[in-house]
Protein backbone atom coordinates (compact mmCIF):
# COMPACT_ATOMS: atom_id res chain seq x y z
CA UNK A 1 0.00 0.00 0.00
CA UNK A 2 1.49 3.53 -0.82
CA UNK A 3 1.47 6.11 1.61
CA UNK A 4 2.77 9.60 1.98
CA UNK A 5 4.93 10.72 4.98
CA UNK A 6 5.34 14.11 6.31
CA UNK A 7 7.85 14.80 9.26
CA UNK A 8 7.46 17.31 11.72
CA UNK A 9 9.86 17.82 14.65
CA UNK A 10 10.12 14.02 15.88
CA UNK A 11 6.69 13.15 14.70
CA UNK A 12 5.90 10.95 11.58
CA UNK A 13 2.55 12.03 9.75
CA UNK A 14 1.46 9.05 7.92
CA UNK A 15 -1.39 9.16 5.52
CA UNK A 16 -1.93 6.34 3.22
CA UNK A 17 -3.99 6.32 -0.25
CA UNK A 18 -7.19 4.89 1.24
CA UNK A 19 -7.29 7.81 3.49
CA UNK A 20 -6.11 6.33 6.73
CA UNK A 21 -3.84 8.67 9.06
CA UNK A 22 -1.76 8.27 11.70
CA UNK A 23 0.95 9.73 13.66
CA UNK A 24 3.88 8.33 15.57
CA UNK A 25 7.52 8.50 16.65
CA UNK A 26 9.91 9.23 13.81
CA UNK A 27 12.13 6.45 15.23
CA UNK A 28 9.67 3.89 15.00
CA UNK A 29 8.84 4.57 11.44
CA UNK A 30 10.62 1.82 10.40
CA UNK A 31 8.95 -0.88 11.94
CA UNK A 32 5.63 0.57 11.22
CA UNK A 33 6.26 0.64 7.59
CA UNK A 34 7.18 -2.92 7.85
CA UNK A 35 4.12 -4.03 10.19
CA UNK A 36 2.20 -2.53 7.62
CA UNK A 37 4.09 -3.14 4.50
CA UNK A 38 4.14 0.52 3.18
CA UNK A 39 5.41 2.07 0.04
CA UNK A 40 6.17 5.49 1.55
CA UNK A 41 6.99 8.55 -0.10
CA UNK A 42 9.10 11.07 2.48
CA UNK A 43 8.19 14.73 2.92
CA UNK A 44 10.19 17.48 4.41
CA UNK A 45 12.68 14.90 5.85
CA UNK A 46 14.94 12.19 4.58
CA UNK A 47 13.69 8.84 4.97
CA UNK A 48 15.64 7.07 8.11
CA UNK A 49 18.20 4.42 7.19
CA UNK A 50 15.63 1.09 8.33
CA UNK A 51 17.34 -2.02 9.65
CA UNK A 52 14.78 -4.90 8.09
CA UNK A 53 12.50 -5.72 10.64
CA UNK A 54 10.78 -9.37 11.05
CA UNK A 55 8.08 -9.64 13.58
CA UNK A 56 7.47 -12.41 16.03
CA UNK A 57 6.55 -15.79 14.12
CA UNK A 58 3.09 -17.21 14.62
CA UNK A 59 4.57 -20.31 14.05
CA UNK A 60 3.79 -23.47 16.69
CA UNK A 61 7.17 -25.15 18.37
CA UNK A 62 7.44 -28.76 19.18
CA UNK A 63 9.78 -28.75 21.71
CA UNK A 64 10.47 -32.41 23.47
CA UNK A 65 11.93 -31.93 27.06
CA UNK A 66 13.51 -34.74 28.94
CA UNK A 67 12.81 -34.88 33.07
CA UNK A 68 13.83 -37.03 35.91
CA UNK A 69 11.48 -40.09 36.19
CA UNK A 70 8.97 -39.94 38.75
CA UNK A 71 8.74 -43.74 39.15
CA UNK A 72 11.97 -43.52 42.08
CA UNK A 73 9.38 -42.39 44.48
CA UNK A 74 10.01 -45.80 47.11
Amino acid sequence: MKARVTKRGNLAFIETELGQKAVIPWDTLCSFIARYNLDVTVEGGQMPKCVEYTPHSQEEVEIDVEGEDEEDSS
